[in-house]
């Protein structure tokens, strides 16, 4: 019976423990800026899921294409059927880990490098760039700009329209990602 106790508490520590350590948002926010010379383009969405193991470093976040909102709805049309194909590749990925582990005792913003894959338009590429972090009580507040390039995704940009859209897009996430309770 004693036996039967014991594993009985380590296993509710362990799930407690375990439970403690993810946070998940469904709505982070996304922006791309392209800025070119004869247009600006931006894009938002607040539909994009993600979800952080600060045990494992682990990462992941998911952008459905669609959910992209334009100013102009005839951009929103041609980024999703001629751009980003939107019906053959619905979604974004990014799946990757910090390159340290964060401080989870510090409710300093944390500067930390993010390491791993993106998946867009169905061209996976590697990407090692830099993540702001504010852990609070039970939050992790994160914030990221870098930099794409349409070529790496084979997002091909008709020569007419090379004034029109920028080769290099600005990518700006958001995300408050609350604690997994057990």
């Amino acid at each position: 019976m004693k036996r039967i106790k014991v594993l009985f508490i380590l296993s509710l520590f362990c799930s407690i423990a375990y439970g403690q350590s993810k946070f998940t948002t469904r709505n982070a926010h996304v922006q791309f800026f392209s800025n070119a010379p004869l247009e600006d383009i931006k894009a938002t969405s607040d539909q994009a899921r993600g979800g952080v193991d600060l045990e494992s470093n682990q990462i992941l976040f998911i952008v459905p294409i669609k959910s992209f909102e334009f100013k102009k709805k005839l951009m929103q049309k041609h980024f999703n059927e001629q751009y980003l194909e939107s019906d053959k590749f619905p979604t974004a990925k990014f799946e990757g880990s910090f390159s340290k582990p964060l401080k989870i005792n510090s409710q300093e913003p944390q500067l930390v490098k993010f390491n791993g894959t993106i998946t867009i338009h169905g061209v996976t590429k590697e990407i090692s760039e830099e993540v702001k972090i504010t852990l609070q009580q039970n939050e992790i507040k994160a914030h990221s700009e870098f930099i794409l390039k349409t070529k790496d995704f084979k997002i091909k940009i008709p020569r007419i329209l090379i004034k029109n859209i920028a080769e290099e897009i600005e990518v700006e996430i958001k995300a408050n990602l609350k604690q997994i309770k057990p």
